[in-house]
């Protein structure tokens, strides 16, 4: 089957089994950071968004995406995001150490 859709803004055109999973399907494409952490989409390591919904990846069907936007998030890794991003996590961008955080 050819399944038409975006992954991160990128036109993706692919020939796939008609019952592979998302999460296969994203990682083929070269989306590493997409992860399996159990196989029963418990954990929510699969996570990808589509179209503005988050979706567990393991257990959608790919071709679910047929014409739509999946958006993979990823955290990078400790000391390569850039300056903005890093505000947004718990790392403070001049030292390139965790913060810890400590809830009210």
């Amino acid at each position: 089957m050819i399944l038409k859709c975006f992954i991160n803004g990128k036109a993706v055109t692919a020939d796939i089994s008609p019952d592979m999973a998302l999460l296969e399907f994203v990682r083929s494409q070269g989306c590493y950071s997409v992860k399996r952490g159990c196989e029963t989409s418990n954990c929510g390591l699969c996570t990808v968004w589509v179209d503005g919904t988050p979706v567990l990846s393991r257990s959608t069907p790919a071709m679910r995406v047929e014409g739509k936007k999946v958006t993979i998030q990823r955290s990078k890794g400790l000391g390569e995001n850039d300056p903005e991003m890093m505000w947004m996590t718990t790392m403070n961008p001049e030292t390139r150490r965790l913060i810890k955080v400590m809830p009210e």
